[in-house]
Parts: C-alpha cells; structure tokens; sequence
C-alpha cells in the first residue's frame, strides 16, 4: 500500500509539474479552439492554407531564435535584420542579379547576427544588457534599411523562381511550408543531437560552469547568433517572394512576435530550456489565434495588447515555475 501511494504521488507530482510548464500554452490551446468554433469561416481549406503561408516566416525565425534563448541571452532585433536583409537583396537586384542578390540576403542576415553575437558575448548576458544591447542594432539596421532604399518602396521581379519560395505549391502543400518544416527538423537535430547543440544547452543553463569547464562562451553565442541569422536570411527571402515588393519597416510585425511564439513554446528567457519542436507549437498557436482574432474582427492593437499580455504571462508563469523548482530541490 505504501508503495501505491508513493507511486500516485510521483504521478500527482508529475501532474502538477506539467500543468504548471505548459498552463499558459494550454490556455491558449483551448482559447483558440472556442474562438474557431465560434467562426465558421475558419475551417474552411482556404483559411488553414492562408494560417499555414502566415505563419512560415516567423516560424522560420523563431527556429533560429531558439538557439539564442537556450543560450541564455536575448535578440530583439530579428525584425530589423529581417528587414535590412530584404531591402539589401532590393536594392542589388537591379545591379548584379537576383541569385547572387539572394545569397548576399542570407550572408547579410548572417552578419548582422554575428555582430550581435559579438556584443552579447562581451557582457554578462543575465544582466539585462543584451536586451539593450539588440534594441540598439536594431534600430542600426532599421535605419539602414531607410538609408539604402532612400525611403521607397522596391518591387521585385516577377522570377518564377523567386516567386516559388513564397507561393509555390508541391501538391497542396505550400512549398514555405514545407522549407519551414525542413528548418525546424535541421535546427531541431542540431540543438538536440549534436555536442554543438548540448554544449548549448549547458551554456544556457550554468555560463559559469560552462566557463570553467572550458567552453568558450563568446564562440558558442556567436555561432547561435549566426544560425539565427541564416534563418532569418531565408525568412527574408519567403517573405519577399510573397509580397513582391519591400519597404523599409517590413519587419515591425515579427520584432516581438518571434518571441511570443518561442516563449509561448517553452524556450524561455534565462536559457537552458526548450527545444523546436517546442516553439514550432508555439508558433502555430500564435499563428491561430491572430487568424481568429482577424476573423471576428479584432483591432490590430488589440491583438497586439493580447499578445503583450501573453509575453508577460509567460514570463511570470516561468519565473513561478523556477520558483518552485528551487523550493523542491532545498
């Protein structure tokens, strides 16, 4: 008997454990299920089609952000960059082409990542300064990005090529929904199979252990920097097909809702925890509740309200959580 009830309790414990890790995401689940319910409109094939185009160049993002919050700093700057990358690929089109202007999208998102990486890596990242530090670059490059396209709107060319990575089709899928899904399987294998990825990991969760046991940090942020922008390089270029033309703040939206969605996804401020599979389910819930929101008519500030509201709950909900977790181990 005794046994037994040992048994229940490390299930009740368990129990309890879970539904406070994942309470708000569970929250959000059910909330967009009445809010889908309530409007007809959105089961229908065109809307999940139109969810799914949505939310690929943020999830794509949101992949390579996940190495930077495991990591335990912080990039708010993934806007910018995105839209620097973009308005550069614009701007070189006319002049040396379009694939090679394509690829100097990605090494441009790279760059300005590896510099924030630089930095972040200078300073204590548990500080607050690499939240300072990102909001800095990423008014660099949102200035920048005004700068070379002189404040204009650039169209880009009707290339079938160019024009399939944002709305090709292979079959009834998306064709950016299928690279999203590649990218988050590659960077989900990378972050949670390889040394490079644990390494990560353990850098997130102890700098200083990680320190003294001979990881070089300043190397292991750079290089988590540098996947994020290879992301973003590719999202620049999903999202640009898709449009057709760029505009000097074409980011603004996805600033602060690539870390909703990981955050909503468990990969949490502080690093150390969380993995992909993870912030892919919390992009497709972000994803859905902005569509049900849209649906039934809802201001964009208001959604913007509701999803600062979900930043903050998340983040209180993690800070209970470590709290906990503390009192269990003393």
């Amino acid at each position: 008997m005794q046994k037994e009830s040992t048994v229940n309790l490390g299930f009740k414990e368990k129990g309890l454990k879970f539904l406070r890790k994942n309470a708000l995401l569970m929250f959000l689940m059910v909330a967009v299920a009445v809010i889908a319910f309530s409007e007809k409109a959105f089961f229908t094939s065109v809307n999940l089609l139109n969810i799914l185009r949505q939310i690929t160049v943020a999830g794509i993002m949101v992949c390579g952000t996940c190495f930077v919050l495991v990591s335990g700093t912080i990039d708010l700057s993934v806007g910018g960059n995105l839209t620097l990358s973009l308005c550069t690929m614009a701007v070189l089109i006319p002049r040396i082409g379009l694939y090679p202007a394509m690829a100097v999208c990605i090494l441009v998102a790279v760059a300005c990542a590896a510099v924030n990486g630089i930095l972040v890596s200078r300073v204590v990242a548990n500080d607050g300064t690499p939240f300072i530090i990102t909001f800095g670059t990423m008014t660099v490059m949102y200035a920048a990005a005004l700068i070379i396209t002189g404040g204009y709107n650039n169209k880009l060319p009707n290339d079938p090529v160019l024009g399939f990575f944002g709305k090709g089709m292979l079959g009834i899928v998306p064709f950016p929904v299928i690279l999203f899904v590649i990218v988050m399987l590659v960077c989900q294998f990378v972050l949670t199979k390889t040394p490079f990825g644990r390494r990560v990991y353990f850098l997130g969760g102890n700098p200083e252990a990680s320190r003294l046991s001979g990881i070089h940090i300043g190397k292991y942020r750079i290089l988590g920097f540098s996947i994020e922008g290879a992301c973003i390089g590719v999202a620049a270029i999903v999202l640009g097909s898709r449009v057709g033309s760029v505009i000097p703040s074409i980011g603004n939206p996805y600033d602060f809702d690539v870390l909703t969605m990981a955050i909503v996804g468990g990969v949490m401020l502080g690093g150390g925890r969380g993995n992909v599979f993870g912030a892919f389910v919390g992009t497709v819930v972000i994803g859905v509740l902005s569509n049900a929101m849209s649906l039934l008519n809802i201001s964009d500030s208001t959604q913007e309200i509701v999803k600062g509201i979900i930043i903050v709950a998340a983040v209180w909900l993690d800070t209970y959580n470590k709290q906990k977790e503390r009192e269990a181990s003393s």
